[in-house]
């Protein structure tokens, strides 16, 4: 038997290293790309959820400010009337039937202050991941 001294091509092992290489390389990217993935989803949420507070901070702003009486009761609160509940959205219920203003609001609370001070505070927090915005309204007296 003759044996070759111009061996062309590549033994086993060569190729065992490559693929072996070649396997970590996909895995790194992978794992690299499936990260960034996730980060960028979890920055959108986190994004969606400071518009919709800052949504719903806008539309209770204007609403007691624009408002004759503001008053609360349990986990609803009433703004001349028209009734208002977070339940994983912010909620506006007239004559009976629910209807949603801003979705992804877990709590709401607003605080009247007392008549001498015509004070209001209202605190938004959204649902995971959890963003909460408060701010503090004085509502002018007459003459003012």
């Amino acid at each position: 038997m003759k044996m070759l001294k111009n061996n062309k091509g590549l033994s086993l092992v060569e190729i065992l290293i490559s693929f072996a290489l070649l396997s970590l390389v996909v895995l790194l990217v992978t794992s690299l790309h499936l990260f960034g993935q996730n980060q960028f989803n979890s920055q959108t949420n986190l994004s969606d959820n400071q518009a919709n507070v800052r949504l719903a901070i806008n539309i209770l702003t204007k609403e007691v400010r624009n408002a004759d009486t503001v008053t609360t009761e349990n986990d609803r609160f009433y703004i001349d009337g028209t009734e208002y509940k977070a339940n994983g959205n912010l909620v506006t219920i007239i004559d009976g039937a629910e209807s949603t203003l801003v979705p992804g609001i877990s709590e709401i609370e607003i605080t009247p202050g007392e008549a001498s001070n015509r004070r209001v505070d209202i605190k938004i927090v959204s649902v995971e991941p959890e963003v909460s915005h408060s701010t503090v309204i004085y509502i002018r007296g007459e003459g003012e």
